[in-house]
């Protein structure tokens, strides 16, 4: 009897002894982000504030209802304030981006009850503003008209804008002025 208790015994401490010899001694090294976020330019507490202006509110697009006289015909437009250049090269990019399929865009666009485009470039609303007008027409069945609007601080920047008009896939640019 004492034999079969130690037996017992001697077998419980063996697996006891090899349950807890088969875990670490230490948690494993974790993963750590790469290097580059030590920085402060890439991690700060600005981008997460909801008490203050973040860099969101620099990119608002500020639009309006305009009614534009084109070809003596007034015609209700949505027209977007682009005053600020800070963010040009993010929606450079992005109309570089979609220019392929910009027909498409613009059809459905058209779809959704919207006749046309002001783009207004001006730093300051005087009445010193140059305007170029166009017509963006996709197989005689679309015909969008887009108004450029810009002052001589901004002239550079809507030419630029204008620029991106040729060579769109699909849309034939007339220009009304």
């Amino acid at each position: 009897m004492i034999y079969k208790t130690m037996m017992l015994f001697a077998v419980v401490v063996g697996l006891t002894f090899t349950l807890f010899s088969c875990t670490t001694t230490q948690s494993p090294t974790r993963k750590k982000m790469p290097n580059y976020l030590n920085d402060a330019a890439f991690e700060s507490g600005a981008y997460f504030r909801t008490n203050g202006a973040n860099k969101s509110d620099a990119f608002n697009l500020v639009t309006n209802n305009e009614n534009i006289l084109l070809a003596g015909v007034s015609v209700p437009m949505i027209s977007v304030s682009l005053a600020s250049p800070m963010y040009d090269d993010a929606i450079l990019n992005m109309v570089a981006e979609y220019k392929p399929i910009a027909a498409l865009l613009l059809t459905n666009w058209v779809a959704q009850g919207n006749n046309g485009a002001v783009l207004d470039f001006r730093t300051v609303n005087s009445n010193q503003a140059m305007e170029a007008q166009y017509y963006l027409k996709r197989a005689a069945s679309t015909s969008i008209p887009v108004v450029f609007r810009w002052d001589k601080n901004s002239a550079a920047r809507a030419q630029t804008y204008m620029s991106l008009l040729t060579d769109v896939p699909g849309i034939k640019i007339i220009k009304v002025n």
